[in-house]
Order: structure tokens, then sequence, then C-alpha cells
């Protein structure tokens, strides 16, 4: 059986309308007391996929409030991230850094009827989300504007009081191709939609002051990737930070928070620990992998499909291509390089081959918040190294300034700028809200 080379078991809290109100002070101290915040929505559906990738924003946006209006959140993931302090293990002469996880995931239910896509419907009971405990303890909420004479402590505004704790935070929001995320949290748990985007961005640049932070677009521009799907991206990171780990190179030490024993019972782990293997004996061939899943984390055979929709399997493909690609090189440069070549077959930080990243269930929205906090936390790390910080405090964005408030775009080159125009103004609505926000906090 295949060692492990870097254990990790993600804790993912369960929250649901049982124990919301025991938990809140708990979610909201984790919201304050973060250096950042990774979010991440299930959704009922996205309607028609082809008026998403409309050319114009506007009608991107315009179809995207459409569907944010008719369809719901279904789950809320809710990943902080603390600290980034700078340690060196004085035996090895290795520099990490520790970062502490508190990762929430909430499941919510809609109390007014919304429309269910049959894709997505599909999609999410493959993937084990179980929706007879989202109908029966879902956290009620209703989208749209306040209602008149709401108070804080009814049972279903704790999820529009938890995005006005997140706003007064101030803290650096994360998010993975996240504009979809922002609109449904904005409808669903805000207020009704503006008519035009960019009064939405205008909202978005009061409501965020922390500023926001695309993980997709920043595996474009920072690393350079052209497959920027969430599963990949993390799983890429989390292998390379093993490796350095390994050879002695600063990496993240990640710790999870020590929950109480009462809490324990609603804790959810997901194993994402990364093994070894040895690519001589456990070769793969391409033929095995799904294409589809492999370039877009996808695959629209869904159950039907007969190939490994395993992201390790993918990963390691790649690896297997680019040794099989190093050793040919070498062989025609230095015949006598074979022997050599054939010592390094054994990589390290590979995964084993059955190892699944568990990602279904119940916790899915709230473990995928958490990939997105770890990609934004290694990004920033690599760009402080990368920039000769020495610092025992790490930036959480220092160099990645020039990443804050860009959202990706599918189909565009440029990314949406969350930025207000001189001359547009935020929406009446939000003024108002945002001002008693303001005199509350």
């Amino acid at each position: 059986m295949a060692a492990i080379l870097q254990p990790c078991k993600v804790a993912v809290v369960i929250v649901d309308k049982w124990n919301i109100h025991q938990l809140f002070p708990s979610i909201v101290h984790a919201i304050q007391s973060s250096t950042f915040v990774a979010l991440d929505l299930e959704l009922s559906g996205l309607g028609n996929r082809q008026d998403l990738g409309a050319s114009s924003l506007d009608d991107r946006y315009k179809a995207l409030s459409q569907v944010a209006a008719s369809r719901a959140i279904i789950a809320l993931g809710i990943s902080c991230f603390h600290g980034l302090q700078v340690y060196n293990d004085e035996n090895t002469n290795t520099e990490y850094t520790t970062v502490m996880t508190q990762t929430f995931n909430l499941m919510t239910l809609c109390n007014e009827a919304y429309t269910v896509d049959p894709e997505s419907l599909q999609f999410l009971v493959h993937h084990g989300f179980n929706f007879n405990r989202q109908y029966s303890s879902g956290i009620p909420f209703y989208r749209g504007d306040d209602k008149a004479g709401d108070k804080n402590e009814k049972s279903d505004n704790y999820l529009r009081q938890l995005i006005l704790e997140l706003m007064k935070s101030k803290k650096p929001i994360i998010v993975h191709n996240g504009l979809a995320d922002l609109v449904f949290l904005y409808q669903n748990l805000y207020l009704q939609l503006p008519l035009k985007l960019d009064t939405f961005v205008a909202d978005l640049t009061e409501m965020f002051d922390g500023g926001i932070y695309d993980t997709k677009y920043i595996a474009r521009i920072k690393g350079d990737e052209s497959t920027t799907y969430l599963q990949y991206i993390f799983r890429k990171l989390q292998r390379e930070n093993a490796q350095n780990c390994i050879n002695g190179n600063r990496h993240i030490l990640i710790k999870q928070c020590d929950y109480p024993k009462p809490l324990r019972s609603t804790i959810d782990h997901v194993d994402c620990s990364v093994y070894s293997f040895d690519l001589d004996i456990n070769a793969i061939k391409p033929s095995d992998v799904c294409q589809p899943f492999a370039a877009r984390g996808f695959c629209p055979s869904g159950t039907q499909c007969n190939k490994s929709h395993n992201i390790d399997d993918v990963l390691r493909l790649e690896e297997q291509i680019m040794i099989n690609k190093r050793s040919k090189k070498r062989k025609i440069e230095v015949d006598s390089d074979k022997a050599n070549d054939n010592s390094k077959i054994q990589i390290c930080n590979q995964t084993d081959q059955n190892l699944t990243l568990h990602r279904s269930g119940i916790h899915r929205a709230g473990f995928d918040a958490y990939m997105t906090g770890f990609i934004f936390a290694y990004y920033s790390l690599k760009s402080n190294y990368q920039n000769g910080d020495q610092s025992e405090l790490v930036s959480p964005i220092l160099g990645l300034n020039d990443c804050r408030n860009r959202m990706h775009l599918n189909r565009k080159m440029i990314p949406l700028q969350i930025v207000k125009s001189q001359f547009a103004k935020g929406s009446t609505s939000h003024q108002k809200k945002w001002k008693n926000i303001a005199t509350d906090g």
C-alpha cells in the first residue's frame, strides 16, 4: 500500500436549521478573526448555459439575474483561513507557513417556490447530495428585498444576517469562477438585484471592501494554467505543496480547529491526503482517463462513462507524459543518462491510484470553499516567496494586488473588474441598507 506523504483531513461543520442558533456566534467569530474568507455555493440550477456565455456582458448579467430570481441556493460553503504565520524548523532549516482553517457547510432551503434544473438535480444526486435532508433540515430563507418588520433573531433571517456580518468584517472574499455565486448571493440573501451590471458592480465594491479574489483568474494569470477547474487546481497545488515539504522548501502546513466534544457529532471529515506511488508499476494509459473530464472537470456522459473521473488519474497521466518526454530527450542527448533517468522514476508527490478526492454528499459546498481558500493561500505564499518577502506574517494579498476585484469570465480573455465607475452609482436600495449597516456596525 502506498505511503502517506502528507496527511490531510478537512473538518467540515455541517450547519442546519436545528443547530444554526447554537453555531451562529461561532461562525461569526470565525469570520471576524480570519485573514480571509472563501465562499462556494451549490445552486438549484443555472438555466440556459448559452445565455450565460453571451458576448455582451450586459446580456450575461441580465440572464444571470433572471436565473438567480427563479433558482435558489441549496448549500452555502464558508471556509475561514487564519494566520499565514511563517516559521522555521531549526532541525531541517525548512521554512513553512501555518494556516488554521474553519470550514462550514450550511444547508439552506428557500421558503418560496423555485426551479430545479433536471441536469443540476441529476448531477447533485450522483454526487450524493441528500435532498431529503435539505428539505427537512435546510436553514430557511427568502429571496429579494428585506421584508418589513424583519428581526435578526428570526430563523429565516440567519443567512441574511450572516452576509451582513461578512460585509461588516471587511475581509478579503475568495471565490472560484465566482460571478454567478455573487449574483445569487445578492439576490437570494441580500436584496433584489439591480437592473444594470454597472450598478451591481458599484454595490459590490462597497459590500466587500476587503476585495474579491477569483482563484480561477489567479490560476490563469499567476499559475499560467490552461486547465483551471477547481478540483484540478487544488489537487495539483496540494501535490506541489507536499513535494516542497519533502524537499525542504517553503510550504503550507494546514491546521484544523480543535472543536469541543459536543460539536464533533456535527463534523464531517474529508480525507484528501497525498500518497506516493511508483509510476513504473502503476502506469496509466491515456485511454483510461475521460478526456472531457480531464479538460473541464465535467463529463456529458455522467455515470454512463466507463472511463476514469478521478482527478488523481488525470494528474498522474500528465506527470507520466512529462517524464516520458524528459526521458526521451535525455536518451537522445546522452544515451548513458538512461540509468540515471530510471533512478528518478519514483515520484513522491503523486497520489495512489485508488484514492478518490471525496467532494460528494452534504459537505460538498464547504469542502469546495476550503479548496478555493487553499488555492488562494498557496498562490499568496508563492507570490511572497518570489517577491523575496521574509516577514513573519505573510500578507494574504502581497503579490496578488493585481488580481484584486478581477472576476474570471468564461469565453473572455479579460476579466470583469469590480470597480465603481464614475458614471455609475450604487442602487438606491443598497445605499439605504448600507447606511443602516454602517450605523449598526
